[in-house]
C-alpha cells in the first residue's frame, strides 16, 4: 500500500490538488478528518 500526503496552507486549494494527483494515479483521496476518526475508533477497539 502506498500512501501520499499533501499539506496546504489555509484557504489554499489543497484538496482539489489532492483529488487530481489521485485520480491520475487511481487512489483514494482520503481527509485528514477520516483518518482520525478510524484511528481514534481503532484504538478505542482494540483497547
Amino acid at each position: 500500500m502506498s500512501i501520499i500526503t499533501l499539506s496546504h496552507e489555509a484557504f489554499g486549494d489543497g484538496r482539489a490538488v489532492a483529488e487530481r494527483v489521485a485520480a491520475i494515479l487511481g487512489y483514494r483521496c482520503i481527509s485528514r478528518e477520516v483518518l482520525v476518526v478510524r484511528n481514534f475508533f481503532l484504538a478505542f477497539v482494540t483497547c
